[in-house]
């Protein structure tokens, strides 16, 4: 018999071999098309995120000892790479990097938990094609994913290590490591930590005691990104837009508020995994989705690519109950929705469209954490993934 968190065969599509069907693929093309515009060039638009590669990457000295850097530590060696050969250069590559980190999601999501649930992954990472290559943000997405599949196939060290990269790349999957804990992955999570604790230390030994306080201010960034649940409404009020930062924000966040921000993302975080360990169904899945969500609201900066963090347990959570469908996708159509107006606002020159879309989008982010922690929201979900 089948114990809560216990993983039992995979389903049926998950045992198709090598076929893809029809759907799969032309998602899969689509994304090799969108990878060769961005590596060419068309649309030709700045990338912003390859501008500021270039930046790190020739300016002289130690990032962070010698001047402030807003990325985790795995993310700069990959962009002191990527940044060297120019801004076209590095755009191209940057679209590799984000093509490379969501086919490896996609990857582990169809051998952990079967080809529906990888199809529906492409299928919700659809509205943010329009940009999301031209960001590394899939690609720890695609790691933290593979750890939790190599952990749940009895490598469990490896599993441990990917989860850790992930974290080293963009802090955000630490909220999902819970998931290892509910299923009884102890040489993972020692392994996770152990890696975490190395790399924090000879970070800290090379780069100075501010270096993580750099990654979690964002350069010391003191102003809401209009973006965020709170920016918008305090952009929407005072009409202040000012570039910091590498973002746009609003207003001045006071250090009580980040005091109470954070306690009450702690408090949500503990009451969602708290539920999920009581809870027979898949960890990976609505209680994952309710955890990025809350941290995505109560976040301080939110830029469009972060909702692509949703994208793998949405795809779990509304695989197996279609009850997470639209909260799951809800995010992310009304990210991709605001990317193309923005656009629109900029030639109107009124961003009133820009921050109804942005509103409903940050009302939206917090339907998952609702749903979950109603009781309701709770009903069993089987598991997907397999022990090998």
């Amino acid at each position: 018999m089948t114990q809560p968190h216990d993983q039992p065969s995979p389903p049926a599509d998950s045992r198709t071999g090598r076929r893809v069907d029809p759907t799969t693929l032309c998602l899969l093309g689509l994304r090799i098309v969108v990878l060769v515009t961005v590596i060419v060039g068309v649309p030709r638009f700045p990338s912003s995120a390859a501008s500021r590669y270039v930046a790190i990457a020739e300016t002289p000295g130690i990032p962070y000892r010698d001047f402030p850097v807003e990325y985790a530590p795995v993310e700069v060696a990959i962009l002191e790479g990527i940044g060297a050969g120019g801004p076209d250069l590095a755009r191209a590559l940057l679209g590799v990097v984000a093509f490379t980190g969501d086919m490896i999601a996609f990857g582990a999501l169809r051998r952990g938990w079967g080809a529906a649930t990888a199809r529906r992954y492409l299928w919700l990472g659809a509205p943010l094609l329009l940009f999301i290559y031209r960001r590394p943000d899939l690609l720890s997405v695609g790691l933290v994913v593979l750890g939790l599949v190599l952990a749940n196939r009895r490598r469990e060290r490896w599993g441990g290590l990917a989860v850790a990269a992930a974290i080293l790349t963009r802090v955000w999957p630490i909220v999902v490591v819970p998931i290892l804990a509910i299923r009884g992955r102890t040489s993972s999570l020692r392994a996770c930590a152990l890696s975490l604790v190395l790399v924090l230390a000879g970070w800290i030994a090379l780069a100075g005691i501010g270096a993580p306080g750099q990654v979690v201010s964002f350069r010391g960034a003191t102003g809401w990104e209009i973006e965020s649940s709170v920016g918008v409404v305090v952009w929407f009020f005072t009409g202040e837009r000012r570039f910091e930062a590498g973002a746009f924000r609003a207003g001045t966040i006071a250090a009580p508020v980040r005091v109470l921000l954070v306690v009450l993302l702690v408090l949500t975080l503990a009451a969602i995994w708290g539920r999920a360990r009581r809870w027979p169904g898949d960890p990976a899945g609505p209680p994952a989705l309710a955890a990025v969500a809350a941290l995505l609201a109560l976040s301080t900066v939110l830029s469009p690519p972060y909702v692509a963090w949703l994208l793998p347990w949405a795809a779990i959570a509304g695989t197996t109950d279609r009850r997470w469908t639209v909260p799951g996708f809800l995010p992310v159509a009304l990210t991709g929705l605001v990317v193309a107006v923005w656009y629109l606002d900029i030639w109107r020159g009124h961003p009133g469209l820009s921050q109804v879309i942005l509103f409903a989008r940050n009302l939206a982010l917090l339907a998952p954490v609702a749903m979950w922690l109603w009781p309701a929201g709770r009903g069993p979900i089987r598991w997907g993934a397999a022990d090998a």
